[in-house]
């Protein structure tokens, strides 16, 4: 054939979140509440879009914004945890990145005497029912002297799940492990955080997170 001729389809999150909460069944339509509930968050957050579509379709639908006001840290359960054991490496802080998807970023400094060289890292997490494990590189940040480790891609569905990051001593075989998760992120920075903003925001998460959870029968 000389040529093919076809038509462009463009759409966005917000055609699917319309279409589902129109004809969409009790289920879509709690989830998709929860997505733009939290989307209208984020972008307030970040100063993306002063008209919020994401807001303005639920009003726009006859939806009231979820009132999510009484999340709080003590809503959630799950909390960072580590070893006791002193093996050269501590781990020092965790943030969740809110980009393209979510991914959970942990930091650990050396102590004196130590190179990053000293230790290997382990990932390990279970998924539906199955343990997985893998091997992770820890990512030198030059400006704060500290290195970190990403577990990345994490759906809203698994933001309650617990990864476990081992790290060994080569030299001695002990370990240091630190077991955290998205929600435990959420939970500190509900607990610690002076930005209302941001709080809003990590409780519209912890809302869409319960939402997804109930989707997908976990």
């Amino acid at each position: 054939a000389s040529g093919t001729v076809g038509t462009s389809v463009s759409r966005t999150v917000l055609d699917y979140a319309e279409l589902a909460l129109t004809k969409g069944s009790a289920q879509q339509k709690s989830i998709v509440t929860a997505l733009l509930t939290y989307g209208g968050y984020a972008q307030g957050y970040f100063n993306k879009d002063v008209e919020n579509p994401a807001y303005n379709l639920l009003t726009q639908l006859g939806y009231e914004i979820p009132d999510i006001s009484g999340i709080t840290a003590d809503t959630i359960t799950q909390e960072l945890t580590k070893s006791d054991t002193q093996i050269g490496i501590t781990q020092t802080a965790q943030q969740a990145y809110l980009e393209s998807a979510v991914y959970h970023r942990v930091y650990y400094v050396l102590d004196a005497g130590y190179s990053i060289d000293d230790f290997t890292f382990v990932l390990t997490y279970t998924e539906a029912g199955v343990e997985k494990t893998m091997d992770v590189e820890a990512v030198y940040e030059a400006n704060k002297n500290r290195y970190y480790i990403d577990i990345l891609d994490i759906p809203a569905a698994y933001w309650d799940y617990m990864y476990k990051i081992t790290a060994t001593n080569v030299e001695t075989g002990e370990t240091y492990e630190v077991s955290t998760s998205v929600l435990a992120y959420l939970k500190l920075g509900l607990a610690k955080s002076t930005n209302e903003t941001q709080k809003m925001l990590f409780r519209a998460m912890y809302y869409y997170n319960q939402a997804a959870n109930s989707f997908f029968g976990k």
